[in-house]
């Protein structure tokens, strides 16, 4: 009986994914650009913003541009800046998605800079190429697109960021990565 409910459930989200959205935003069609400004949300005290543009190749997929700045006041680190600057690519699931909301995964690669307070981080007994960084930046998640209005949109994610150098602050020390959960406006 299991086996049955299995294979109607697959079956079920089969035709699903197969079938094109009959509602989709009209947002989402070839040649809309998007321009986005974004506040995020990581577990800590850090204040980050943002800023992209996005292009859509067609319905399912928007090419992007990023960049990004963190401030914190990281103790022994001093006062932390961290820059990005990504480019990558949204998919747009747009089988599940309604009139007013589209489910998306994303994958952004780039670059990351960091800049702690040398005095701080020299005085906390760490060496001086400890407060500048510089590496590369993968980060990849999902999110949705509420629409307020046809060209307005809410924009909510979680990503998870990796770099190839601790750039990332937490606390008294850094790491090579983070999540964040970005919320804005397009």
């Amino acid at each position: 009986m299991m086996k049955k409910y299995s294979l109607i459930s697959a079956l079920l989200v089969a035709v699903c994914v197969a079938t094109p959205a009959t509602a989709q935003p009209e947002m989402l069609t070839a040649g809309t650009q998007e321009l986005g400004v974004s506040a995020f949300f990581e577990f800590s005290d850090e204040f980050d913003l943002g800023l992209s543009y996005g292009y859509f190749l067609n319905e399912m997929f928007e090419v992007k541009a990023g960049i990004g700045i963190s401030w914190e006041d990281s103790g022994a680190l001093g006062d932390t800046t961290v820059w990005d600057l990504t480019a990558g690519i949204d998919y747009h699931i747009i089988q599940i998605a309604t009139d007013t909301v589209v489910p998306y995964l994303t994958i952004n690669a780039g670059y990351v800079s960091v800049d702690s307070d040398l005095q701080d981080a020299v005085a906390a007994g760490l060496s001086f190429t400890d407060g500048k960084d510089n590496g590369f930046l993968l980060n990849a998640g999902g999110g949705v697109k509420y629409f307020l209005a046809s060209n307005i949109v809410l924009d909510a994610a979680i990503l998870y960021e990796w770099a190839s150098e601790d750039v990332f602050v937490d606390k008294d020390e850094r790491k090579d990565y983070r999540i964040i959960i970005p919320i804005g406006l397009n």
